[in-house]
């Protein structure tokens, strides 16, 4: 199975690790907090056995049931996330809890402040929250955006970075003009110490794959419109041999992709 990998580089842009259980999976994250071999232990348990759970709900799904289930997915993946959230709480103390918290305000910039939690500390007014709510529609829609360029060829890997890395500094700043002096001060305060996430640690995280998985080969093709290589995937089956016929199967974005 072969497949025009678009969705490969997009994601390294949109998969920043943004939650607690994503950020402490990270051995930056783990090296920030100084976790001991145990917690790591317990911590890869629980986010393999999530990722295992998530994988179950899309497992046997054709592409149409899950467009059409979408809505009924996102939220059971919401629920799993939120019990993993729980137990990965379980082995830290109140000072661990307390940092990753922090560092998970400082990776998610000021996009944090359309949770209700940290609204509710903030005691940011309802007209606020609608102009920061307004912020975040304005980046996505950019960022659909720039998914079709990418997809049309019209874009390449570093202006890609490059945009994204606007999107995210230019509605950091219209966030925060939003609060006023003592709420800004105080959602400072609640991020110190600062925190900088890598690009190692911000590109998608290893996940536990099975054998059929492993025979995903990734590889590239030269795109002579767009005068750069383009990457795609090859799935050859464990039975193929070169004296036998198999049929091709071309599978445009996907493989990859999702769960």
């Amino acid at each position: 199975m072969a497949t025009g990998n678009h969705a490969a580089a997009l994601s390294r842009f949109f998969n920043r690790p943004t939650i607690p259980s994503q950020l402490i999976a990270t051995e930056q994250g783990q090296s920030e907090l100084k976790l001991n071999d145990q917690q790591k232990q317990r911590i890869k348990e629980i986010t393999d056995q999530v990722i295992r759970d998530v994988r179950d709900l899309y497992s046997g799904l054709s592409r149409e049931d899950r467009r059409e289930k979408r809505a009924d997915l996102t939220r059971q993946v919401v629920k799993l996330r939120a019990v993993a959230e729980e137990k990965i709480d379980v082995p830290l103390d109140d000072a661990l809890r307390n940092r990753l918290r922090q560092v998970v305000l400082w990776v998610r910039g000021s996009s944090a402040l359309a949770d209700d939690n940290l609204a509710k500390q903030l005691q940011l007014t309802e007209a606020q929250q609608r102009q920061i709510s307004e912020a975040s529609n304005v980046v996505r829609q950019k960022r659909l955006e720039a998914f079709q360029d990418l997809r049309d060829g019209s874009l390449s890997t570093a202006e890609l970075r490059d945009r994204f890395a606007r999107l995210r500094r230019d509605p950091d700043e219209r966030r925060l003009t939003v609060l006023d002096e003592d709420q800004r001060a105080a959602y400072l305060a609640l991020k110190e110490p600062r925190f900088e996430l890598t690009r190692a640690a911000s590109a998608r995280q290893p996940t536990v794959q099975t054998e059929t998985q492993r025979r995903i080969q990734r590889r590239t093709y030269a795109f002579k419109k767009a005068g750069r290589d383009m990457e795609y995937a090859l799935f050859v089956p464990s039975n193929y041999t070169a004296n036998t016929k198999f049929p091709l199967i071309v599978e445009l974005h996907g493989l990859g992709r999702n769960p």
